[in-house]
């Protein structure tokens, strides 16, 4: 009878032990949603396809990033050349992107 609760008991700890593993390889990406700077109105709206749509009041452009490093990330130029390749660290801090091209910091605040 004993020996039975004991490999019921591993059962339940090793079937416990996997959900938790499983749950934990499922964590969302911070970097995916939408984020806005305040003064420009300009959003970043990062897709969990490798897309950034990086949007004004006017027009929006879809462009391939890469996270490189980290904190590094790598948005694709535009094909036409309107917008040019773009090379920056990032940092999140609970509902802020920030992000810094050449020492030059740029906040975004999370919408969605």
């Amino acid at each position: 009878m004993k020996k039975n609760q004991n490999t019921t008991l591993w059962l339940i700890i090793t079937t416990l032990l996997f959900c938790f593993i499983l749950t934990a390889c499922g964590e969302k990406d911070p970097l995916i949603g939408t984020w806005q700077e305040a003064n420009s109105m300009v959003t970043f709206q990062f897709i969990d396809d490798g897309n950034v749509v990086i949007s004004n009041p006017v027009t929006s452009q879809t462009l391939a990033y890469v996270k490189q490093d980290p904190d590094i990330i790598q948005i694709k130029g535009s094909s036409d050349g309107s917008l040019p390749e773009m090379v920056m660290n990032f940092r999140i801090e609970e509902d802020r992107l920030i992000l810094s091209l050449q020492g030059n910091e740029t906040v975004l605040v999370k919408v969605k």
